[in-house]
């Protein structure tokens, strides 16, 4: 479980009690008290009230399962990451009406970018909205770069194996992990190589920058939790 409480967001990794998704991903805008859920057999983005567990809607854009999503800080955007080689940008809003008698909510969440830069399956995706940055990784052996607001390409960043996590802080700091080597890597947003070290964790299914970008929290398998030093990758 991932929490963001600058942003009020959580990331939960759980299934539907009654669809299981084949990826656990889920996203929580709490601002608006919805969940959205990906990883489901009709490539599906799905949204449910936190409350009463009420289906809002569903959104059928990639062409294969979604294997990643994150959120902005700003809760504005969201980048979806699939098995169909695609990343999409997602514009998110909603408008609440007061009346006299009942409150009611409108949702609006439409694609902005289609990006097709990858050669193969989309594993991880992370958003800054501070820097304007989405960066994707993929079993191709590649993390890309693209601007958040209006979806340019900027680079790709190559490696030996494939990218399987990846998060960026709100610097501009990139961290990515490729679980076949186990390595760990700190980049720049121009992909200048900062740090690279070999983690003892084979398996990462989480990892978390804190809001002051001075930390990379990393849930791993066996229950492990580590954390780092952002600049150094050293071990706190």
């Amino acid at each position: 479980l991932n929490i963001n409480s600058k942003s009020k967001r959580v990331e939960a990794f759980e299934n539907y009690e009654n669809e299981k998704s084949y990826y656990n991903s889920k996203c929580v805008i709490s601002e608006d008290e919805i969940i959205f859920s990906t990883g489901y057999w009709d490539y599906s983005i799905r949204a449910t009230t936190i409350v009463n567990n009420k289906f809002v809607f569903k959104l059928i854009e990639h062409k294969d399962l979604i294997t990643s999503i994150a959120v902005a800080n700003n809760c504005k955007s969201i980048v979806t990451g699939s098995k169909d080689s695609t990343v999409l940008i997602w514009e998110y809003n909603y408008l609440t009406n007061s009346g006299l008698l009942n409150e009611s909510k409108k949702f609006s969440m439409f694609v902005k970018h289609l990006l097709t830069v990858h050669d193969n399956e989309v594993s991880c995706v992370a958003i800054s909205s501070e820097c304007d940055t989405i960066v994707s990784g993929s079993i191709d052996k590649t993390c890309v770069i693209h601007t958040l607001d209006k979806g340019i390409y900027l680079r790709t960043i190559y490696f030996n194996h494939a990218v399987n996590q990846i998060a960026i802080s709100n610097q501009g700091i990139i961290i990515v992990f490729c679980s076949k080597s186990s390595e760990l890597f700190s980049f720049t947003l121009n992909g200048n190589l900062l740090n690279v070290i070999q983690i003892e964790m084979k398996i990462v299914n989480s990892m978390l920058i804190t809001q002051n970008s001075q930390f990379l929290i990393i849930g791993g398998d066996g229950l492990n939790i580590s954390v780092f030093c952002i600049q150094s990758l050293e071990i706190i």
